[in-house]
C-alpha cells in the first residue's frame, strides 16, 4: 500500500512540474513539496526566473510541504533579490501557510504575497 502512495506522490510531482514550465516568470509548486521533489523544484524555479524581473510562485495546489522546500524558497528569494528579481507567492494553500507558520515564517509569507 505504501508503494501505491509513493507512486501517486511521484505522479503528482511530475504532473505539477510539467505545468511549471508554462510561462517565464511563473512557477506552480507541485502538490507534494518535500525532499524528493526539491531538485526538480529548484530546476523549475531557476528556469522560470530566467530573464524576468518578477517570479510568481503559485502555492494553491500544495498538499504537503516540508522544511527542505521552505528553505529552498527562502534561499531562492534571497538569491534572486540580489539579481533584482522580485519573488512573490500567489495563493498559498492552507498547508503551505501552516508549514511556513510552523517554522515561524508566517509573517514572511504574508510579506511576500503577490496581493501586496
Amino acid at each position: 500500500m505504501a508503494k501505491v502512495a509513493k507512486n501517486e506522490a511521484t505522479e503528482k510531482v511530475v504532473n505539477a512540474s510539467s505545468k511549471a514550465t508554462d510561462p517565464k516568470g511563473f512557477f506552480e509548486l507541485p502538490s507534494y513539496c518535500d525532499l524528493s521533489s526539491a531538485t526538480r523544484v529548484k530546476e523549475e524555479i531557476l528556469r522560470a526566473a530566467c530573464d524576468v524581473d518578477r517570479l510568481t510562485v503559485d502555492g494553491s495546489g500544495v498538499e504537503r510541504m516540508d522544511t527542505s522546500i521552505i528553505q529552498l524558497l527562502v534561499a531562492a528569494r534571497q538569491s534572486f533579490a540580489g539579481e533584482n528579481v522580485d519573488v512573490v507567492f500567489k495563493d498559498p494553500s492552507e498547508v503551505m501557510a501552516r508549514s511556513f507558520s510552523d517554522l515561524g515564517l508566517a509573517a514572511e509569507l504574508d510579506l511576500w504575497s503577490a496581493d501586496k
